[in-house]
């Protein structure tokens, strides 16, 4: 189910400490980086799945820029 809240609305059903400072919440987690927890990188579930490393790669090089890009903008904003 969705629903379109605004403002502080979000924080009906979010706690502030769970929503991105770029949102306006408390949370400085770098969502550019993978949660601690993760094990994996691209390439090793490439291998677990099935698919061609090669073709992974070329995948998240066309990403990379993208992603520099958002690292760039969260250091901007903490």
């Amino acid at each position: 189910m969705l629903h379109t809240v605004s403002g502080r609305q979000l924080y009906d059903y979010i706690d502030p400490d769970n929503v991105p400072r770029y949102l306006g919440g408390n949370n400085t987690t770098d969502f550019t980086e993978p949660p601690v927890e993760c094990k994996y990188r691209t390439e090793e579930l490439a291998h677990e799945y099935g698919l061609d490393p090669h073709v992974v790669r070329k995948a998240v090089q066309k990403f990379e820029p993208h992603m520099i890009d958002a690292k760039r903008l969260v250091k901007q904003l903490y």
